[in-house]
């Protein structure tokens, strides 16, 4: 697994990589996305309202405690969201709703990608 440099993050000048996120699945019945829906995110935390086609905030925290790796170009491989062999810039999450077995909600797949680009405007796109 990658290391961060602690002295490297410390910097001002540190930049960190874009995220898209696509609903590449959804289980049941969600009122917010459909597939194929988009979030991004400039720099991994900030969201670009222009690109952005749905947002559900319970569903954005199942992805959360992911986006500083993933922002920081640490593979999704790495800290088990994809297969080995597996894209390395590409993981897997799931919405914390159960889906239709136990609520009358459902479940969402989502496909989250690390970016080449690095936004470098740090006000939140509209």
């Amino acid at each position: 697994m990658k290391k961060l440099d602690k002295k490297k993050m410390m910097e001002s000048d540190v930049k960190f990589r874009d995220i898209e996120i696509t609903i590449k699945e959804v289980k049941g019945y969600c009122p917010t996305y459909k597939v194929g829906d988009k979030i991004y995110l400039n720099e991994g935390f900030r969201l670009n309202l222009s690109k952005t086609t749905a947002l559900c905030i319970p569903g954005l925290a199942s992805i959360m405690p992911w986006l500083v790796a993933m922002a920081n170009s640490i593979s999704p491989i790495d800290v088990g969201l994809n297969k080995k062999n597996g894209d390395s810039k590409t993981g897997y999450v799931q919405c914390a709703d159960p889906g239709s077995k136990y609520t009358d909600g459902g479940t969402v797949i989502f496909e989250v990608k690390i970016l080449d680009s690095i936004s470098s405007d740090s006000r939140i796109q509209r």
